[in-house]
C-alpha cells in the first residue's frame, strides 16, 4: 500500500468514489475501504493504554490530506511516571496494535504529559508539518 486515506471505513467492501466527494481521487476509481484510516480508531488504540499514556494524541500530517504516506506519524503524550527507557516498548505496542487492527504501519513519537495542550471544545486530531 503506497498511501492510506483519512476517512471512516464502515466494513470491508468496494466503494466507488464519485466526483466531488474526494477531490484528489478521480471519479469511478475503486478503493478498498480497508485502505481508509479512521482517526477515532487510532485514538481508541492510544486511550486503551491509559494510564501509561494520557490519552492525548495527534496524527501528524506531512502532506495535505486525504492521502497519508506510511508510516502514519502519531504524537502521543506518555503518562506521568513513565520512564524514558519504557517508551520504546510502549511505542512498539501501539504501532503493533495499529498494524494488527488496521494493516497500516505507524511511527509513534512520545511527548511529555500536557505537551499537546488541552482544549475545552473538540480536541484536534491532527497536527500539520507541511
Amino acid at each position: 500500500m503506497s498511501s492510506v486515506i483519512i476517512g471512516r471505513p464502515l466494513n470491508r467492501q468496494m466503494d466507488e468514489i464519485s466526483s466531488g466527494c474526494k477531490p484528489s481521487l478521480p471519479a469511478g476509481r475503486y478503493i478498498w475501504l480497508d485502505d481508509l484510516i479512521d482517526p477515532i480508531s487510532v485514538r481508541d488504540v492510544v486511550t486503551s493504554l491509559i494510564p501509561r499514556v494520557t490519552g492525548a494524541m495527534r496524527i501528524i500530517l506531512t502532506e495535505p490530506p486525504p492521502h497519508i504516506s506510511p508510516p502514519l506519524k502519531i504524537k502521543v503524550e506518555h503518562g506521568r511516571g513513565i520512564e524514558q527507557n519504557q517508551l520504546p516498548e510502549l511505542g512498539k505496542e501501539i504501532e503493533d496494535h495499529i498494524r494488527q487492527l488496521y494493516k497500516v504501519r505507524s511511527k509513534v513519537e512520545f511527548v511529555p504529559p500536557e505537551a499537546l495542550g488541552r482544549v475545552t471544545k473538540k480536541t484536534p486530531m491532527f497536527g500539520e508539518r507541511y
